[in-house]
């Protein structure tokens, strides 16, 4: 628990800190009120059973302040009196539950924003080892199950906690043996119950974590292998895989919530048992009748407040333990990465400044290799690309073209070698040589939004540039379409495109490419998947592109490259160029 506890203070952020000291100080008036309030029951049973104030210790030193009134008068006053304090402190509460649930649902939004721009801001190779999956669990899941079942359980620790503390300490003020031996009573029992229960609370969080890791990659390969799924007709297994994994991380969270009910009846035994006790041990002092009815009255209403209070307390330690592995993964990925610098921070973009790209980019002795293998995609590349030329890259199938792509986008940094930009070495400001590049993979990502937003891509609607967005879609040869659209630049293309055409689809990505107004464009296999007719209209529009920029156009299709100034092959590690 106490690791658990160092964890969440590194999550949370120096003004959530702060904010978790105000929320204990508050919590603490909020125990003197109970205090405060729950202690007004003796005096009122004492006028209730005598008539007066005289065997109350709350009134001893104010008695002839209110010796005057009669037994009626005090029970209507200390009546009325007892129900504006009741109001005072239920108004207090309310404020307080106000506060708490916006500092709670403050701490969610805000682990969950800090983990999306981490993820945003990780380098290539990050998402080439992470799953999408279990990042899309971590920030949606495991980060809403954070704020269940650590922030919410903490938060009620700490109300509670000073709530039964108080209460102890009243009935200590009038019973001081007698409650002390309940309070021993009370923590031998909370301790030993939950000593017991810790060690499967947290295994049955891990294995949670795990089964709904796997869930959540179990439909995304439902949803995106749709057409596969359905021609091969293997609609039973792969229900079967995610019906598996539901089922376990349902019987878990079944099993933990049943768990959590134990405590309730554990107290129910332990208010009675501590009733008792503190009888017994007060009949073995010889405490009068009346006192002891005053006594027994009080405990009576301490455990009607305290008894929901040790149970929550309970079952927030039992939740923070069963959240033991969420604590983890988002300490790993918040904390830990951050200090491996694993994540990293870009400069703000106002603040980069553009490389200019006028003469060349060279690879000089560049090598790679994937940290997953121990033999290098690359080695020792030389070559140099010229402003302005038209460059072919072919290859077979693995043979690193993409790799060699991804070196000239930044993507990735090369484990030996420079890559340079007139001179300029580029990982010395990656973003500023990104802001050169014009991207078409093979299967162009689109979101689910207008043909605008979708060239746009990723800038506010109200700062798009109408001019280079018609200049773009006119160079990209995408004027018929629009122009015979209903809705022109605003039809939406469905998610993942599924309203386009394969060539259409590639013609947006090649003019959001154009868009940014790009010194060097990058084609990744931009045709590969398209039929021929198809093909040859996307290479027509790429070949009516040169002269105007530099093309870095890598396919395997020899008929592809034909336009092209110069075409170099990606063979056993290393580039050379092709005579022709």
């Amino acid at each position: 628990m106490k690791s658990n506890i160092r964890k969440i203070r590194k999550i949370f952020t120096k003004d959530q800190r702060k904010k978790t000291v105000n929320i204990v100080f508050l919590l603490i008036i909020a125990a003197l009120l109970e205090m405060f309030s729950i202690g007004l029951i003796v005096p009122l049973i004492g006028i209730l059973i005598s008539g007066s104030l005289k065997d109350s210790l709350f009134f001893d030193t104010s008695y002839n302040f209110i010796e005057n009134f009669s037994s009626e008068e005090l029970i209507v006053y200390g009546m009325l009196f007892m129900a504006i304090v009741y109001v005072i402190k239920a108004i207090y509460l309310v404020v307080i539950t106000f506060y708490q649930s916006d500092y709670i649902y403050d701490i969610q939004q805000s682990i969950s924003s800090r983990l999306v721009e981490m993820y945003i801001k990780a380098p290539y190779t990050f998402h080439l080892q992470n799953n999408p999956s279990k990042l899309i669990n971590t920030v949606i899941n495991e980060v809403n199950l954070f704020s269940i079942n650590v922030t919410v359980p903490l938060n009620i620790i700490l109300s509670e906690f000073f709530v039964v503390i108080g209460l102890l300490l009243l009935l200590f003020f009038y019973e001081p043996l007698g409650a002390l031996i309940v309070f021993t009573f009370l923590i031998i029992t909370s301790v030993s119950f939950y000593a017991f229960m810790r060690k499967k609370i947290a295994s049955w969080g891990e294995l949670r974590q795990v089964y709904d890791e796997r869930r959540l990659k179990s439909i995304q390969e439902v949803l995106h292998g749709s057409k596969e799924i359905r021609i091969f007709g293997r609609e039973e297994w792969f229900t079967g895989v995610f019906f598996k994994n539901n089922f376990g991380s349902a019987r878990i969270q079944s099993i933990q919530r049943s768990f959590l009910q134990l405590p309730r009846l554990v107290i129910e035994v332990l208010a009675i048992i501590s009733l008792l006790l503190l009888i017994f041990v007060m009949v073995l002092k010889g405490v009068n009748t009346d006192q002891m009815m005053m006594i027994v009255g009080l405990f009576a209403a301490i455990s009607f407040r305290i008894a929901p209070s040790v149970n929550k307390v309970l079952v927030s330690f039992q939740e923070m333990r069963y959240a033991s592995s969420i604590v983890d993964k988002i300490y790993s990925e918040l904390v830990a990465r951050d200090k491996s610098k694993t994540l990293i921070k870009r400069p703000a973009k106002q603040n980069i400044e553009k490389i200019s790209f006028s003469k060349s980019l060279n690879f000089n002795g560049v090598g790679y290799r994937y940290s997953s293998s121990n033999k290098p995609t690359l080695n020792n590349l030389n070559l140099s690309i010229n402003s302005g030329e038209f460059i072919g890259v072919i290859g077979e199938s693995g043979s690193g073209k993409t790799t060699f792509l991804n070196l000239i986008l930044g993507l990735i940094e090369p484990i030996k070698g420079t890559i340079k930009v007139d001179g300029l070495n580029v990982h010395s400001n990656v973003k500023g040589w990104q802001l050169n590049i014009g991207y078409v993979p093979q299967s162009v990502y689109l979101i689910d939004d207008s043909i605008r937003n979708n060239i746009a891509f990723g800038i506010s609607p109200d700062k798009i540039d109408n001019n280079l967005l018609q200049e773009a879609i006119k160079m990209s040869r995408l004027e018929s379409f629009v122009s015979k659209s209903d809705n022109g630049v605003d039809f939406v293309v469905g998610d993942r495109g599924n309203n386009l055409s394969g060539g259409q689809a590639q013609r947006v990505g090649i003019a959001r490419a154009l868009y940014h107004q790009p010194t060097i464009l990058v084609l990744d296999e931009a045709t590969s998947s398209l039929d021929g007719s198809t093909e040859k209209l996307i290479i027509d529009t790429i070949k009516n592109l040169k002269g105007k920029m530099t093309i870095v156009f890598v396919t395997h299709k020899m008929s592809a490259i034909s336009s092209c100034d110069r075409v170099f092959e990606i063979k056993n590690e290393s580039i050379l160029e092709v005579e022709r």
